[in-house]
């Protein structure tokens, strides 16, 4: 059985074991017992290497593995720093060992004359392929940067979190391909990639899945996001009486090849533009993108984007390869939906990271028993925000004493003139079994602005018991034909306010006599 031993692998790092992988490969591949494993550090070009002919056998434990030390994984843009490997006119990483793992390794392609690549898989099993970075400097011949075949036996490869950053180039490319022939059979997953200006060429293809000479090709695919590629952004290729079965479920395309095979979740016709910050440089997913939280969770195999970073153990995930790396802001709106969307103009009342967490928003007046409106914005890690995310969710708080039990709204209520510049009110109030009872309604006008003057009430009327229909008269006098509007809310004991009821106007009458109220009538039979 192997055992597994990490060595550095730095250009220029202290303590470094090695320079290049090529040189560790060479003295660390011989022992029989032992699992050649890779920690780089960036500073300077790794290097080719070829992972072919260990004297060791790997198992499911014990496996070769290449990636990055603590701090040394690259940033997810188009030349994004970290441990790195720079190719021209050859194969990054060459892999026909069993058992490997290559993780979070940003590697330069420029293929001008000898088609290049960044991994070439070869025939063995299994193969995990993960965060790692691809960027494409130059494309002057054919050539497919991810390229895994089987030609014999049972062959399984999982290609996960990729960037690929194409450079548009008129020469025909593949991004991701898996390919079986002669005897073998393939399984492969392609999870949470995301592939963007492959190629211009019209026979370009950002994840393609190939099979012949009778042999199956068993594909899912999943959360993953190709645009720009020239050709299809996805396609299956059969060829003498070989098989692909895809299963392709939430994963996004520029054309209609998403939902070429059916499948959940699928979002075809994307606009490159509106995806990513950057088609070109940056693949983190735009503020209102199609692939934000349009994903599964795939918490039960995986838990991290390409950068490492987690991934929500609950809820959607976000498709492609980097987790939404902006945030929400929240606003309290207190009691409709206006009131919400006129609060963002302030500071948010509370903020949250992508994915799924806990906002703490001190101070807030949430009453029980009423109900509350929030808007939530979505924010880039940029900071930058737009009106086109918002969500206004409404909530009602019910079981708690917070501020106080809110009473029940006023079931009905209206306003006349009576003698003197008076005003007579009607008003019914039902508690109807809600958390707070008022004691009293709160009578105010409406100033000239349509706001009523809380602070400045007319008079408040008592309530006794839970249920009161009261005919008023206020005790306060307006001059012959002033136009009075007013407002009016019940109160609870300890001063929580339920929603406000407006009256119709009211034009005061001083010349009158008294209104004769709550008449009662007797049906007279006609002679």
């Amino acid at each position: 059985m192997a055992v597994a031993t990490s060595y550095n692998v730095s250009p220029v790092g202290p303590g470094q074991t090695y320079t290049t992988l090529a040189t560790w490969w060479a003295a660390e591949s011989g022992g029989a017992n032992v699992a050649a494993q890779a920690e780089c550090y960036g500073g300077g070009n790794l290097g080719a290497v070829d992972l072919t002919g260990a004297l060791y056998t790997g198992t499911t434990n014990y496996r070769t593995r290449i990636y990055p030390a603590s701090g040394q994984r690259h940033d997810m843009t188009e030349s994004g720093g970290g441990a790195y490997i720079s190719v021209t006119d050859q194969v990054a990483i060459t892999i026909q060992e069993p058992y490997t793992d290559i993780v979070g390794i940003r590697i330069q392609v420029d293929s001008d004359t000898v088609a290049s690549r960044a991994i070439f898989v070869g025939n063995c099993s299994p193969i995990l392929i993960d965060g790692i970075n691809v960027e494409v400097t130059g494309l002057a011949t054919v050539t497919s940067f991810i390229y895994a075949e089987a030609s014999g036996g049972g062959r399984s490869i999982t290609i996960r979190n990729v960037l690929l950053y194409g450079n548009n180039a008129a020469t025909r490319a593949n991004g991701i391909v898996t390919f079986v022939y002669g005897t073998g059979t393939m399984t492969t997953v392609v999870q949470n990639c995301a592939v963007s200006q492959l190629s211009s060429h019209v026979d370009s293809v950002g994840v393609r899945f190939n099979a012949a000479n009778g042999r199956t090709n068993t594909v899912t695919s999943t959360n993953n996001a190709v645009t720009g590629t020239g050709g299809d952004d996805y396609r299956k290729t059969e060829a003498s009486g070989g098989t692909v079965n895809v299963t392709q479920t939430y994963s996004l395309s520029e054309d209609a090849t998403a939902s070429t095979w059916g499948g959940a979740g699928n979002v075809d016709n994307a606009t490159p533009a509106d995806v990513w910050e950057n088609v070109a440089t940056d693949l983190h997913l735009k503020i209102g993108s199609d692939g934000i939280v349009a994903g599964t969770n795939l918490s039960g195999q995986f838990t991290t984007d390409a950068g490492g970073n987690s991934r929500p153990t609950y809820g959607a995930w976000d498709i492609g390869a980097i987790v939404f790396g902006g945030g929400y802001d929240v606003w309290h709106g207190a009691d409709s939906v206006a009131a919400a969307l006129a609060a963002a103009s302030g500071a948010p009342d509370g903020s949250v990271g992508a994915g799924t967490g806990t906002i703490d928003m001190v101070g807030l007046s949430l009453n029980d028993g009423r109900n509350h409106f929030f808007l939530v914005r979505a924010r880039s890690a940029a900071g930058v925000t737009e009106t086109n995310t918002d969500r206004v969710v409404k909530v009602r708080i019910s079981g708690g004493s917070l501020v106080g039990a809110e009473p029940n709204r006023i079931s009905f209520a209206s306003a006349r003139a009576a003698a003197a510049g008076k005003i007579e009110l009607d008003v019914l109030y039902v508690a109807d079994g809600q958390l707070g009872t008022a004691t009293g309604i709160q009578v105010a006008e409406i100033d000239a602005a349509g706001d009523p003057a809380w602070g400045s009430l007319v008079e408040t009327i008592t309530i006794s018991g839970t249920t009161r229909k009261e005919n008023y008269e206020l005790a306060d006098t307006w001059t012959h034909g002033q136009t009075v509007r007013l407002a009016l809310r019940a109160v609870t004991a300890g001063g929580v306010a339920g929603p406000e009821i407006r009256l119709d106007p009211v034009v005061a009458d001083t010349t009158g006599p008294d209104h004769v109220n709550w008449l009662g009538l007797t049906q007279v039979a006609e002679s």
